[in-house]
């Protein structure tokens, strides 16, 4: 009974694992989502960049929501002040920054920080005043010459950004958010007005 009964299960225990396996071919293949590296180079307006500048952005590792972003920034500026100074500044920066992107769509939220260092350049006119005494315990501030200022110094700032990104695979790329920045008080600190600036970005993901 034994071995009649091995012999009608066996058939029956190969036609079932020949079933199973042909069900396994028919299902359809899951696909597997492709990890990017999204590198951009993009156009940039205030922020990092203080006025405009251009800068190239990517992931550490393909896949991975963590990057970095580095660059060139420009900025120029006039300072008018109340006693007749007369300067123009103009500035050579370089942004240098980590991030990460959150959102599994092309629609993403950003933030990151980062250091901005920079060479400014200051020409103009600055005016020397002396006080002088005017009578009747008076004392009147009078301007007794007007010299010319040329310097040259390195300057830093450090930022946070805060935005929104579309983010394509490749293709176009775009970018807006706010940077608050800050420094530690030193000699080469900038302090920048606002203190909260906003960003602008247009580029190319490849």
């Amino acid at each position: 009974m034994r071995r009649l009964a091995l012999l009608i299960l066996l058939p029956l225990v190969a036609a079932v694992a020949a079933t199973a396996a042909d069900g396994a071919d028919a299902l359809p293949e899951v696909p597997v989502r492709e990890a990017h590296m999204y590198q951009n180079v993009y156009l940039e307006f205030f922020g990092p960049s203080n006025l405009v500048g251009v800068a190239y952005d990517s992931r550490f590792t393909p896949g991975s929501r963590f990057g970095y972003r580095t660059g060139l920034g420009y900025a120029c500026g006039e300072d008018y002040r109340l006693l007749g100074d007369e300067l123009s500044t103009h500035a050579v920066t370089v942004p240098l920054e980590v991030n990460a992107i959150f959102g599994r769509r092309r629609s993403k939220f950003e933030v990151g920080f980062g250091v901005n260092l920079g060479i400014y350049c200051q020409s103009g006119w600055s005016v020397i005043y002396d006080i002088v005494d005017a009578g009747d315990g008076l004392y009147a501030i009078v301007p007794v010459d007007r010299i010319h200022v040329s310097r040259t110094a390195f300057g830093y700032f450090l930022y946070g950004n805060v935005g929104y990104r579309y983010q394509r695979p490749h293709g176009f790329m775009f970018r807006a958010g706010v940077t608050p920045s800050f420094n530690f008080g030193t000699d080469h600190g900038v302090t920048r007005y606002p203190v909260i600036f906003p960003y602008l970005s247009f580029g190319w993901t490849f």
